[in-house]
């Protein structure tokens, strides 16, 4: 039992660690319900933080990567600066480029690179030394743009902006352009662009995906071949039973992973939450793919299910998993039922063996 508990906390501690090192290659990190750089302290190299408020009136040698509910920079960042709140001001210093996602957005800055926005709406001032792409329900900008303005949204360009290159609008009839504002190129009508099929492209994604799932079958059945057939038959003896609880880890798991990382002090375990998610999705579309498979060569070889071979019943079924996930209106509706029926089939082998084991 203790050697069991270790193994656990071993895990958990190697998963914690690779998280940390995915999120942030390197540099300080600083998580809590508020998270402050005061004005006169020096962090050097990068920082990365996250809280439900954050406020930067200090000096960021390298780059910064601040997510929460509020986050406000007055100070100066010597580096790029990725942010994503609800509600961003950005009033200091950017040695790089200032990319944000938010629901409100202040920019009143010096920015030495591109700045790119997008919110429900957004106002900008100051200086911007390379292009502006700004999206949002509503758009005013007053800052001198060095190079072109992209503005998705109803713009409103304010009197004293000025934009050295050309400024593209999108959709018509919602650009403002108040006297006494410039723009030294041309106004453009930019109309997003249509995505061209490539259909060697999606021909190339289908078959690793094919491929992905076959691996991780067979990851599965190397380390553990008889509990995966087990398995797999469970959705065809509580076919329902599997699906009920399917049902209920699809609403629990990430509610749970999302509210943990809201509040800030279970942002690792929310994380972890989330990837098991994740870990879970793709297990169970090997399973129910296992499943379909086996159902399939039963019946033509007119075998029973545990005559046939596993792997061959996930290479059968995952070809035909693929092939129905390219149905374009129904594919998100074949994802769930896949997922309801994998998910479920793994917590009731999981019930069957505690209770095999007396636990």
């Amino acid at each position: 039992m203790k050697k069991k508990k270790a193994s656990t906390s071993f895990f958990a501690i190697i998963i914690l660690l690779f998280l940390s090192s995915a999120v942030w290659g390197g540099g300080a990190m600083n998580f809590g319900p508020s998270v402050e750089v005061l004005s006169g302290e020096i962090i050097k190299g990068d920082y990365f933080c996250a809280g439900a408020s954050v406020v930067i009136d200090g000096t960021i040698t390298g780059d910064l990567k601040a997510y929460g509910a509020s986050v406000v920079i007055t100070g100066d960042v010597g580096g790029d600066v990725e942010i994503a709140a609800a509600s961003i001001v950005v009033m200091g210093t950017v040695g790089g480029d200032l990319d944000l996602s938010g629901g409100a957005i202040l920019i009143d800055s010096n920015v030495k690179g591109d700045l790119s926005a997008s919110a429900g709406s957004i106002k900008c001032a100051g200086n911007i030394a390379g292009d502006a792409t700004l999206g949002a329900g509503k758009i005013e900008l007053s800052a001198t743009v060095g190079g072109d303005a992209h503005c998705g949204g109803e713009v409103n360009i304010i009197s004293g902006a000025e934009i050295m290159g050309n400024l593209y609008y999108y959709p018509e009839d919602r650009l403002t352009v108040e006297e006494g504002a410039l723009v030294h190129s041309d106004t453009i009508l930019e109309a997003p662009e249509e995505e061209k099929f490539n259909i060697v492209g999606f021909i190339v994604q289908k078959v690793w995906f094919w491929a992905a799932l076959f691996l991780i079958g067979l990851a599965l059945f190397l380390y553990k071949g008889k509990t995966y057939r087990q398995t797999v038959a469970g959705i065809a003896e509580a076919p329902l039973k599997a699906l009920l609880f399917g049902l209920l880890f699809f609403i629990v798991l990430p509610l749970a992973g999302v509210i943990l990382i809201i509040t800030v002090v279970g942002i690792p375990l929310g994380i972890i939450l989330l990837l098991t998610f994740i870990i879970l999705l793709l297990v169970s579309m090997v399973l129910t793919s296992t499943f379909v498979g086996e159902r399939i060569l039963m019946l033509i070889t007119k075998k029973k299910a545990e005559e046939t071979r596993l792997l061959l019943s996930l290479l059968v079924g995952s070809f035909v998993f693929v092939l129905l996930s390219c149905i374009p209106f129904i594919a998100w509706l074949f994802y769930l039922t896949v997922f309801l029926f994998g998910i479920g089939a793994v917590w009731n082998m999981y019930l069957k063996e505690r209770k095999e084991s007396g636990g």
